[in-house]
């Protein structure tokens, strides 16, 4: 027996753990769906063929080879919908989803960006320094140009290329040679470990008014506006 909140399901449960786990995944994921979809018609197979889908999985999971066969018919379930983002992360796939967004990781602390300088060169200009980071403690500044990374000109490169190079771990301190107008310093930063803080966003609904007055919805992929006649 396996509930969603007040939703309870009878099933023929596997005797093979791992083929019962996926089935106990399987009718998480179909209880989850069926009390929160936004489609009432579940992509117009309606409640009742929403159920057969279930029973039909769970006829298929039960008499799976393995666990990994068994988790296909989870996902065929889900598809089913027709949404690309109603879906379960397989166990790997939410492990390595955690140690990316959970945990600590070995940084400067420090962002710097590609810009033009006088003469047309391209150099590089930090923008952006976490709180209490090692680039902090050292008394980088935001604003500051930087000229070279361990010894090595930044002139020319590119932002990915640029954060790769402060990024590299083979030495324990980094040094980075910075120009704030006529004054030119080298610092050693130490590589320290900084919080990975995972970025979160939620779609939201705005009215803009302007000069040409008009009522704009910020959505998924771009903006709808219609005038306001008023």
């Amino acid at each position: 027996m396996a509930q969603a909140e007040d939703l309870s399901i009878s099933f023929q449960a596997s005797r093979d753990p791992e083929l019962l786990s996926v089935q106990r995944s399987l009718v998480q994921a179909w209880g989850y769906a069926n009390q929160l979809y936004v489609d009432p018609s579940f992509n117009g197979q309606g409640a009742e063929g929403w159920k057969d889908n279930l029973q039909r999985a769970l006829t298929s999971t039960f008499t799976a080879e393995d666990a990994t066969s068994a988790q296909q018919e989870v996902e065929i379930m889900l598809s089913s919908l027709g949404d690309q983002f109603t879906r379960v992360v397989r166990p790997d796939f939410a492990e390595a989803y955690l140690q990316l967004n959970e945990g600590e990781v070995q940084s400067l602390g420090i962002v710097a960006m590609p810009s033009e300088q006088q003469g047309g060169e391209m150099a590089a200009v930090v923008t952006f320094i976490i709180e209490g980071s090692p680039a902090q403690e050292a008394g980088v500044r935001v604003g500051e140009t930087l000229l070279e990374v361990n010894g090595r000109s930044v002139v020319g490169l590119t932002q990915r290329q640029l954060q790769g190079l402060m990024d590299q771990g083979s030495l324990p301190e980094t040094q980075l040679t910075l120009q704030e107008g006529d004054r030119t310093r080298t610092v050693a930063v130490r590589r320290g470990l900084l919080p990975v803080i995972p970025v979160q966003f939620s779609q939201v609904s705005v009215e803009l008014r302007g000069p040409a007055s008009s009522e704009c919805s910020v959505g998924d992929l771009a903006p709808s506006c219609s005038p306001d006649h008023q």
